[in-house]
């Protein structure tokens, strides 16, 4: 059986806990992408892999539903607070 490739979102990856998730996300190869939904642009995370990482600007986070495209989320993480 072969792994499907999934895409993820993180709320709240710009964060100690959510830093975590992130790098270990891109650590699965079979993770095709990963969106960062963010109140502000998160350059020196997209960075560290910027074909695979994309970064959604949403401000406030409230709005996340009417701003932001996640079409294609598989799975998604929740750091905030953490």
């Amino acid at each position: 059986m072969i792994a499907k490739k999934y895409v993820a979102a993180i709320i709240g990856g710009s964060g100690s806990v959510g830093k975590h998730v992130l790098k270990s996300i891109l650590a699965d190869p079979q993770c095709d992408k990963v969106i960062l939904v963010s109140r502000r642009e998160l350059d020196e995370l997209k960075s560290m892999d910027p074909d695979r990482i994309a970064v959604q600007v949403c401000n406030p986070l409230d709005s996340v539903g009417e701003t932001s495209d996640l079409n294609g989320v598989n799975v998604a993480f929740c750091t905030l607070g953490h």
